[in-house]
Formats: C-alpha cells, sequence, structure tokens
C-alpha cells in the first residue's frame, strides 16, 4: 500500500475518491466503506483470498501475542475455518 504513501483503508479509498488509484476489495470490506466518488464493482469469479499472517520467530510484541487468537476470534464468528501452523 505504500506506493502512494497510504498507511490504511481510508488512505485507499480517498485515493480512489480521488481518481489516483484503483484497487480489487473484498465485498465485506466494501460494504463498510461506501463513499462518494467510489464505484465498486463486484468481481464474480475471483477466488477465495486466504489471509497469512507471519512474524519475526523472536518477537516478544504483545502486541503481535494479542493478533493471532484476536485473528482466530473473528474468524471463527464468521463462520471462516482457521488454521494454525508453525514453521521455522
Amino acid at each position: 500500500m505504500d506506493k502512494h504513501g497510504v498507511h490504511d483503508l481510508a488512505q485507499l479509498v480517498a485515493l480512489i475518491s480521488l481518481g489516483t488509484t484503483t484497487t480489487v476489495l473484498p465485498k465485506s470490506v466494501a460494504a463498510r466503506h461506501l463513499r462518494q466518488g467510489v464505484t465498486y464493482v463486484l468481481v464474480e469469479d475471483c477466488p477465495p483470498a486466504t489471509l497469512v499472517i507471519a512474524w519475526p520467530e523472536r518477537s516478544r510484541s504483545r502486541g503481535v501475542a494479542a493478533l493471532v487468537p484476536a485473528a482466530a476470534a473473528v474468524a471463527q464468528s464468521r463462520g471462516t475455518s482457521t488454521a494454525v501452523e508453525a514453521t521455522r
């Protein structure tokens, strides 16, 4: 996202509304970020996406430690399957 100095989704959608860029977003994101000047086009034949979270093995960040169970809880609440795999 940082090609245009974008740091979050709100900035990305703002650039789209200015005609500076285009992107492909999940339907769930489009539903939450309706904005004047932005047109969403449903792409019927896109394959499902997979989100993968990775971090350095030696990380001791409490934020990183909290991210994985929080993401798994959100996925479970939406009926999405989760898998946890440790690799080195």
